[in-house]
């Protein structure tokens, strides 16, 4: 990963820590509304992956009552292998904003060693009317689909990545 200040605009746009982070929050944020509970550390590496990749954030389904394994059969071939490559090249990303969401205490990690919101001051309310509200309905959705999973293993052996 290139220093920030090398990072071409169009990487530094994208993958602002900033950004990521909300992502993240989102998704932590309904998966306890879901679960009751935080959300497993390594899923966090796979948030990034779905929501900003256009295709397959357009490809999730429109609620969550679509079991993950039967969503994946739909998706073209190949999809969990290029799924893989995406996600392995994002864990930089998605640690650095992780990182950026920890040092602001938007995230934390509890004593189970699951992510769960901070108490720090995040207000969405000016995205809300903003293109970037699509990606945090998909984040907060994706949060909600993976709290209704047996359990995080199968979320990876389903996508086809090992932790």
């Amino acid at each position: 990963m290139l220093p920030w200040e090398k990072r071409p605009f169009e990487i530094a746009n994208l993958l602002n820590p900033a950004f990521c982070s909300l992502l993240l929050w989102a998704a932590v944020t309904d998966f306890k509304q879901e679960k009751q509970q935080g959300m497993p550390f390594a899923l966090m590496f796979l948030i990034l992956p779905v929501i900003l990749h256009k295709p397959t954030r357009e490809a999730l389904p429109q609620t969550t009552r679509t079991p993950l394994q039967e969503w994946v059969k739909e998706q073209p071939e190949g999809f969990s292998l290029l799924f893989a490559a995406r996600t392995r090249q994002l864990v930089p990303y998605s640690k650095e904003a992780l990182t950026f969401g920890i040092q602001r205490h938007n995230l934390e990690i509890d004593e189970s060693g699951n992510l769960v919101c901070g108490n720090g001051q995040l207000n969405i309310k000016n995205v809300i009317a903003t293109p970037i509200a699509r990606f945090i309905e998909s984040s907060k959705q994706l949060g909600r689909w993976f709290a209704k999973a047996e359990h995080e293993t199968v979320i990876f052996k389903t996508l086809g990545i090992r932790p």
